[in-house]
């Protein structure tokens, strides 16, 4: 996609934006580093969200999820989200 323009879903493509092969690479690095050094002493939710989704069937992590809303979110100031 050339920079500037907007995907099927409206979202700008900039040339700051990371491509989805280098995001995937990144992800990957720093999963195996962390499968070498950090499982069980350093927690990342992303990987945590996934391994929940592949182990029960679904996701904690509401990107990962068909459809999210089930789940609450009170502010201090009161303030309710889906």
């Amino acid at each position: 996609m050339t920079p500037g323009a907007a995907n099927r879903n409206g979202l700008r493509v900039t040339g700051r934006s990371v491509r989805g092969s280098d995001f995937g690479l990144f992800l990957s690095e720093v999963f195996d580093g962390w499968i070498r050094r950090d499982v069980g002493v350093m927690f990342i939710p992303f990987f945590d969200a996934v391994l929940a989704s592949y182990l029960h069937g679904e996701s904690t992590l509401c990107v990962l999820r068909p459809a999210c809303g089930d789940a609450l979110a009170l502010e201090h100031n009161g303030d309710l989200y889906a």
